[in-house]
């Protein structure tokens, strides 16, 4: 860099000369023409040395920043030079490593592994995090479906309560109206058996041949009911005669006979 910079300097003097000899070749010039040409050459000329000039001030700050950075880089090599000596001192005192670059390459296979255990780890905790999430929202889903469930036992069981007072009082009913059926029933019975028994006295006073069967409660009562009408009309015919005497103990050819099945 020193060499260019050198070389920079001597091609600098040198066009500095060439402009001195021009400036001295345009005062010499008679000719309006070749002084017009001379002054543009040597503006050309100035305007050249200055290009080269920024050229040169740029080429020294680039010398200025590598020399800065060379000192720093001889400065990290002397700080690192006593981490080189210690790992010398390891690969001499140590059989596992035979040379510093083996000790190197277990840093990096260290280093790398220790990433991939970072990113392991990373990964494990994202996915705690999100199992630790879900599961809150599984918690919250199932506690506010027992809530639900909760209110809908106990509506449920209100519901049971009420229907459980509406079997007993339709049980307590329902009894009450077989009881009453039974009373019925027996009192029918007992019905039946009188109209049977009546039916079968008037038969037997009206000797009747054929009488009805005992489950035939309609003829029955129709039988009893015919003959009770001509009872009446029998009283009634009584009643009216019974002042009248009479001459004979002959029946009284007005009476009803008693119907037939």
């Amino acid at each position: 860099m020193r060499k260019e910079l050198n070389e920079s300097w001597k091609e600098l003097k040198t066009k500095q000369n060439a402009l001195k000899a021009l400036h001295l070749e345009f005062e010499k010039l008679e000719s309006e023409d070749k002084k017009t040409r001379a002054r543009e050459k040597l503006e050309e000329e100035k305007k050249l040395q200055l290009k080269l000039s920024k050229q040169l001030e740029n080429v020294k700050e680039e010398v200025t920043k590598l020399g800065s950075v060379e000192e720093q880089m001889k400065r990290h090599l002397m700080q690192y030079q006593k981490y080189e000596a210690y790992l010398s001192y390891v690969v001499q005192h140590n059989e596992e490593f035979s040379s510093v670059d083996e000790i190197l390459d277990r840093y990096r296979i260290l280093c790398n592994m220790q990433t991939e255990l970072e990113n392991t780890l990373e990964s494990d905790l994202q996915f705690m995090i999100q199992s630790r999430n879900d599961i809150d929202d599984l918690t919250e889903e199932k506690f506010n479906m027992i809530n639900s469930l909760c209110n809908t036992l106990a509506k449920v069981r209100v519901r049971a309560k009420i229907a459980s007072e509406n079997v007993i009082y339709w049980e307590t009913l329902v009894n009450t109206v077989r009881t009453f059926i039974a009373e019925k029933t027996l009192e029918l019975e007992m019905v039946r058996d009188a109209v049977w028994s009546l039916y079968m006295q008037m038969c037997r006073k009206h000797k009747v041949s054929n009488p009805v069967s005992k489950t035939n409660f309609e003829k029955q009562i129709a039988f009893i009911y015919k003959t009770i009408l001509q009872y009446k009309q029998i009283v009634k015919i009584a009643t009216r005669k019974s002042g009248e005497t009479f001459h004979s103990n002959r029946p009284n050819s007005s009476v009803v006979s008693v119907p037939n099945h």
